[in-house]
């Protein structure tokens, strides 16, 4: 790993220069990369800034669900929200499957730290139920938990939305679950 603060500064200049300019394609990722290098940081309030950020660039306006996916089960894993880390790696592995796609560098070493520290948190039985959890889950329905997710973590209570949409019980290790039911709490 280089030296994150550099990669900070670069990733703040980047972000600066691309907002304004006819490449607003870029940007959201220029987010990303920002937003990944302050979680290496150690600055969750910017990462989690920079996510909210890219919600709708991601969602809307071009297709960066997946990439955003990753990021967004990096930042839950550091924030020790295993079960939301693995459903973002589910949905984000099925996009991927779908489309026949790639992560490419640093979006293949966020998802391997968040399937890292997802697994150190859940074990691998929950883990898997929550994968299996994410790929059933529809490009709505992680849009939602992805607010919550960002929404709960700067202490602002989740919209009524998310809430429904991420409720379930909480699966322990060596139950039954059924490919589509959702697992844990947001």
């Amino acid at each position: 790993m280089g030296d994150i603060d550099e990669a900070v500064r670069q990733g703040k200049e980047l972000v600066g220069e691309l907002k304004p300019s006819r490449q607003r394609m870029l940007y959201p990722y220029a987010l990303l990369n920002l937003a990944c290098a302050w979680l290496a940081q150690g600055s969750r309030d910017e990462a989690r800034q920079a996510l909210l950020e890219v919600l709708p660039l991601a969602f809307r306006q071009f297709d960066h669900r997946t990439v955003a996916s990753v990021h967004l089960a990096l930042f839950s894993a550091v924030s020790k929200r295993g079960e939301e880390a693995g459903r973002f790696l589910g949905y984000a592995n099925a996009r991927v499957v779908a489309t026949g796609s790639q992560l490419q560098g640093n979006e293949a070493a966020a998802e391997a730290k968040a399937h890292l520290l997802a697994r150190t948190q859940l074990g691998d039985s929950v883990l898997e139920g929550t994968l299996a959890a994410g790929k059933a889950m529809s490009d709505a329905e992680i849009e939602l938990l992805a607010r919550h997710v960002l929404n709960t973590a700067g202490g602002y209570p989740p919209s009524r939305a998310a809430a429904v949409a991420c409720r379930a019980p909480a699966q322990t290790e060596g139950s039954a679950m059924a490919p589509t039911q959702r697992v844990g709490r947001c």
